[in-house]
């Protein structure tokens, strides 16, 4: 075997890992992206946590103005909110409710949006955030 081969087969491997490891978060990102819901409700999806927590916690939320949505929850949080992620999509509650499933499993509360923040919801709120023009 020639090392072009290897470093292509090195490659292949590794591109497959990565798709195995993402699958979550692609299945996701297409259930996100080709929904259709009959109710077109536009708005905000956002992640934000609060930094002051010695054990991290998420909240996942919606909005249609997030200036006054982060306004609102800074006051409860006394070292500040930072946002993890937001984007606009064209059916927010059922987005919403797709985030919230998907994460049940992390829930503090279960009827709550706060959320345990595990490096997994982490990683995949990243992702969408990084692909979010494509949610339009």
């Amino acid at each position: 075997m020639t090392t072009d081969n290897f470093f292509l087969w090195v490659g292949i491997v590794f591109a497959l890992y990565l798709v195995w490891r993402l699958r979550g978060f692609i299945a996701l990102w297409f259930k996100i992206r080709f929904l259709r819901d009959k109710k077109k409700d536009k708005g905000w999806i956002y992640a934000f946590y609060d930094r002051g927590q010695i054990i991290p916690t998420i909240k996942i939320g919606l909005t249609n103005d997030m200036k006054h949505r982060m306004r609102a929850h800074r006051t409860g949080a006394p070292f500040g909110l930072r946002i993890l992620c937001q984007f606009y999509v064209p059916h927010m509650n059922a987005v919403e409710n797709l985030l919230h499933t998907r994460y049940k499993g992390l829930r503090i509360r279960s009827d709550g949006e706060w959320f345990w923040l595990m490096p997994r919801i982490w990683i995949e709120l990243k992702l969408l955030n990084l692909f979010k023009p494509f949610f339009k």
